[in-house]
């Protein structure tokens, strides 16, 4: 490390060790749950990456280095975002704690969906799903990661099916899940749905012995209870059960012992996390061109004629190109900052640090200010999905196709709820 990397390391330090010691707990908000994310995945990977990686081998020493000042350049801009919003967020009236509990159509539709859901999973997902392999005795971490693969980037089934899955199963099982929560845990009604959600939403997800989903949900059921259940809950209890959980599905998907995953998923959640950033600031534009709008989404690049990029799919071609030519290495996840250098270079960088986090506080103040049920449960959607995007992309962050959807269907259910109430007064 050379004099100015030691400086703002310093800082960055600095300002983490204060935040921690001021936000503690208290995640149930957009932008400090956003933070930790940022630390967990994050933080140590950049140092431990300047010592070299094996997913950095092919990246120079001056663009790890310099992914290094970058990030904690952006990390000190965050920080301080988060410092700020904390000191005055309790100062907004919190209407989340006077829910209105409103039923209607809803009460059709959601166990509508439930039926729906459940068909497609056992019809078209089940049977070829990484979890049925391996209930058949298929051991070889390999040959289950390139089923993974067979369900995910080179799905060859219906595309209806597979849009299904990423725009309607995830989002509205966990819409559901919450929905029914608030329900149970203030109103101690829906319990029953709430509970087969969770089981139905794990099932879901477990199905290709994916680690990260499963931990997601048992945090989102964390959240749901701290925020609205009005006891104090064990946050240890919580970690421990996440722990295990991430522990046996990773044994399982790699077919390794308890205690060889345990180094594994550290370096997971840490170095290979971060590992994609210095990756991006090698492969653009040296390797390829900046990538433009055509990364932003499908739909956005057919509009303006152009052939839809992944950079995480670029980025996984440049770090691994075996696992790509075997199928089973499908897209790179690192920091949403590596995706904005991609589109544009250092300034698109520069844009989306600055404006990232102003959108999370944004997006964090206009819900703490309803108390409506529906949009409390979309709430959570988002507490449970943008910051975990922070480690994956950018431009989902700002289009996500599957949110904006969801928020289109609750809009809908909500104004129909209204025009039916409006017909019963009259």
């Amino acid at each position: 490390m050379n004099s100015l990397e030691i400086i703002i390391a310093s800082i960055s330090s600095l300002l983490v060790m204060v935040n921690i010691y001021k936000i503690r707990i208290q995640i149930d908000n957009m932008m400090s749950l956003s933070y930790y994310i940022l630390i967990i995945f994050l933080f140590a990977g950049s140092f431990i990456s300047l010592q070299g990686d094996w997913w950095v081998r092919k990246v120079s020493a001056d663009n790890i280095h310099k992914a290094f000042t970058l990030f904690h350049l952006s990390l000190i801009w965050f920080s301080l975002a988060v410092f700020f919003y904390t000191s005055f967020k309790d100062k907004i009236p919190v209407k989340d704690k006077n829910i209105q509990f409103r039923k209607g159509i809803e009460k059709l539709i959601f166990p509508l969906l439930i039926i729906i859901i459940v068909l497609v999973l056992l019809i078209f997902f089940l049977p070829d799903s990484a979890l049925m392999a391996f209930l058949k005795r298929t051991r070889e971490a390999e040959d289950l990661a390139r089923i993974r693969g067979d369900q995910g980037y080179y799905f060859e089934g219906p595309k209806i099916i597979l849009y299904f899955r990423n725009l309607v199963m995830g989002p509205l099982l966990l819409y559901m899940v919450a929905f029914y929560g608030i329900y149970h845990y203030m109103r101690h009604g829906y319990t029953k749905w709430f509970r087969l959600l969770i089981v139905l939403t794990a099932f879901m997800l477990i199905l290709d012995l994916s680690k990260a989903p499963v931990v997601i949900l048992i945090l989102l059921i964390f959240l749901l209870r701290y925020r609205y259940a009005g006891n104090p809950i064990k946050v240890s209890k919580f970690l421990l059960i996440g722990g295990v959980v991430l522990i046996f599905v990773y044994s399982i998907a790699f077919n390794i012992s308890v205690w060889e995953s345990v180094p594994r998923i550290l370096h997971r959640l840490t170095v290979s996390q971060y590992a994609g950033f210095p990756n991006a600031l090698e492969v653009f534009p040296l390797h390829h061109d900046y990538l433009g709008i055509n990364t932003i989404s499908g739909s956005v690049s057919r509009m303006f004629g152009q052939e839809y990029v992944a950079y995480s799919r670029v980025l996984m071609e440049f770090a691994n190109p075996s696992g790509v030519e075997q199928g089973t290495a499908g897209y790179m996840s690192t920091y949403y900052l590596a995706e904005a250098y991609a589109i544009g270079g250092i300034w698109m960088f520069a844009a989306a640090a600055i404006l990232t986090p102003l959108l999370l506080a944004l997006i964090d103040f206009v819900f703490r200010r309803t108390n409506d049920v529906f949009f409390q449960a979309f709430y959570m959607v988002l507490l449970i999905k943008l910051p975990f995007i922070l480690i994956d992309g950018f431009t989902r962050i700002f289009i996500n196709q599957e949110l904006i959807f969801l928020f289109i269907a609750i809009l809908t259910i909500s104004y129909l709820n209204n025009i039916a109430r409006k017909y019963q007064h009259d």
